[in-house]
């Protein structure tokens, strides 16, 4: 079988349609600063620092500040119900020759038909987008944060949720990716100034002149969202300091003050405010080492466990 001058000039021509919609589908569109399809408008205005969209079901134009987006996709479907009848069977008799020109039978019972729900999900063809503004910086302290006792602000904001066709959601997912620099929160960036603040905030606290003078002192200590240091400092004679989330100086603690319980140590101060610190195996250790060195006021510590539960 030979393939006609023709037959390869339209495959060939149809090829290059390929490559060519391809590279404008994967290679280009999702580069270009404006995003445009039939139910969706979106662009990038590096001058405002901002990303609009417009759909087609909402009158409204949307906006966001750039590096402060979150997008979520789920696919639309509906739940299709059907009935279907299973037939059932009629009584039947089996009659045997018995013999003598006499017969037996046996009755066998037949079975009523029913009918069986049947349900399936089935595609719209539709893709809800569901488009956030998150404060970066507050979004991730709250979440490395390891003090949680200050109420919680919000960090994010409702932009909108739109309803695409399947295949522009797809187009746009790409599009999202190709820009996610500008569009959506660094968090290694965040991280390694929020890393700094808080290697900056312990080192205050180590180089404060009464801390400096204790030996081999406990520390312990944990971070708000700000983000804040409470540091607490117990030293191998028994001499403690603990500096407020409120204030930067180094208060003296006695030891009448602090109490052990399983794996938390509580602060109580004259105004009755009490401060509780969670405590590891080797915190606990580092107790009872302080305990053990015969200071009478270390009593208060007695109930520690000897291992951590």
């Amino acid at each position: 079988m030979t393939i006609e001058p023709s037959m390869w000039m339209t495959l060939a021509f149809a090829l290059v349609l390929l490559l060519a919609w391809m590279t404008w589908e994967f290679l280009i569109r999702p580069r270009q600063s404006l995003f445009k399809g039939k139910d969706l408008c979106v662009r990038i205005s590096t001058r405002e620092q901002l990303l609009t969209l417009e759909s087609n079901e909402d009158v409204n134009v949307h906006s966001l500040k750039l590096g402060c987006g979150q997008f979520f996709y789920r696919r639309e479907t509906y739940t299709e119900t059907k009935q279907k009848w299973h037939p059932g069977t009629s009584d039947s008799v089996t009659l045997y020759d018995s013999g003598g020109g006499f017969s037996t039978g046996r009755l066998t019972k037949g079975v009523e038909g029913w009918w069986q729900t049947l349900t399936q999900e089935k595609p719209t063809g539709l893709t809800s987008v569901f488009v956030e503004e998150i404060d970066p910086v507050l979004h991730f302290h709250q979440q490395w944060a390891t003090n949680h006792s200050l109420q919680q602000s919000k960090t994010d904001r409702n932009v909108a949720c739109l309803r695409i066709r399947n295949r522009t959601a797809k187009a746009f997912k790409r599009w999202v990716h190709a820009h996610r620099h500008q569009l959506i929160p660094n968090e290694k960036w965040v991280r390694k100034s929020w890393d700094a603040s808080c290697k900056r905030l312990l080192k205050e606290c180590r180089q404060d002149i009464l801390v400096k003078q204790l030996k081999n002192p406990l520390e312990l200590f944990d971070y708000t969202p700000a983000p804040n240091i409470r540091y607490l400092v117990i030293g191998q004679n028994g001499q403690g300091f603990f500096k407020t989330l409120a204030g930067r100086e180094m208060h003296a603690i006695t030891l009448d003050q602090v109490r052990g319980e399983n794996n938390k140590l509580t602060v109580t101060f004259p105004n009755g405010w009490k401060e509780d610190f969670s405590l590891t195996p080797e915190h606990i250790s580092q107790l009872h080492r302080i305990r053990r060195n015969g200071e009478k006021h270390l009593t208060s510590l007695s109930s520690l466990p000897v291992k951590a539960r």
